[in-house]
C-alpha cells in the first residue's frame, strides 16, 4: 500500500508541474490580451485568473484548462496517497502491537511455569544412620560473618524475580531489566535507560530491533526492576 500511496504522491507532483505551467501560460496570454493591469491581477490577485478567464473565455480556454483541471486532480492525488499511508502506517503499528502482546503472554507462560520448582528430597533414614558423627563441640571466638542484605523485600519479590519500585526512584536502576504496568492493564517488559520527574524511558524490543517508549507518572500503576 505504501509503493502505491508514493506512485500517487509521484502522479500528483507530475500533475503539479503541469498545472504551474497552465498558469504562466495563462499570465503571459493576460499580459497580450488584456494589457498590463489584467496581467498582473492574474499574477498578483487570488481568483483573477477565474475572472479574466470568463470574460477572456476564447483566448484564455486553454490555458485555464491546463492549469485548472490538473491542479484539483494533483490535490486529489495527494489526499488519496496520504489517506493509504496512513492506513498502513496503522495497521503496521497495530500488528507490531499484536506480535507484542503474543510475546508477552508467552513470556508470562514461561516464567510462571518455571516458578513451580520441585521440593529437594528428604533425606532417608538409611542415609542419616551412613551420616558420619558430629564433631566434638569447639566453642567459635570468631565473630559471626552477616550475610548480604537484599535491596528488596522478599516478600514483595513475584514469581518471576521482578520487585516493585517506587515511581521516583525509578532512576536508580537505569540499565536494569524491568517491566511496567499500565492503568489500562497492559505490561510492558524492556530496559531502563532513563528515568526523568515525571516519566520513565524503557527500551522495548520488537523482532530485530528496539523502540524506547516513554511513559508518564499518570499512566503507570507498577513499576517492577529485576530482582535477581
Amino acid at each position: 500500500m505504501l509503493g502505491s500511496a508514493m506512485g500517487l504522491v509521484a502522479f500528483g507532483a507530475l500533475l503539479g508541474f503541469v498545472a504551474f505551467v497552465g498558469s504562466v501560460w495563462l499570465i503571459v496570454v493576460a499580459f497580450r490580451k488584456g494589457g498590463p493591469l489584467w496581467g498582473f491581477l492574474t499574477l498578483l490577485v487570488p481568483f483573477a485568473n477565474i475572472v479574466f478567464a470568463v470574460k477572456f473565455w476564447p483566448d484564455a480556454k486553454k490555458p485555464f484548462l491546463t492549469s485548472f483541471v490538473p491542479a484539483v486532480a494533483s490535490g486529489l492525488c495527494f489526499v488519496v496517497a496520504g489517506t493509504m499511508a496512513a492506513s498502513a502506517v496503522g495497521g503496521e503499528m497495530a500488528r507490531r502491537m499484536q506480535e507484542e502482546m503474543k510475546q508477552e503472554q508467552a513470556r508470562m507462560s514461561r516464567d510462571g511455569g518455571a516458578s513451580h520448582e520441585e521440593p529437594a528430597p528428604s533425606a532417608s533414614p538409611l542415609h542419616e544412620a551412613e551420616s558420619p558423627s558430629p564433631a566434638p563441640f569447639v566453642l567459635n571466638t570468631l565473630p559471626h560473618p552477616s550475610l548480604p542484605k537484599s535491596e528488596f523485600d522478599p516478600e514483595t519479590v513475584t514469581r518471576d524475580g521482578y520487585a516493585p519500585v517506587p515511581f521516583a526512584d525509578a532512576k536508580q536502576y537505569v540499565g536494569r531489566a524491568a517491566k511496567i504496568l499500565t492503568k489500562n492493564g497492559r505490561t510492558h517488559r524492556g530496559t531502563i535507560t532513563a528515568a526523568r520527574p515525571g516519566s520513565v524511558e524503557l527500551e522495548q524490543y520488537i523482532g530485530a530491533g528496539s523502540i524506547s517508549v516513554e511513559f508518564g507518572a499518570r499512566e503507570t500503576e507498577t513499576v517492577l526492576v529485576d530482582a535477581r
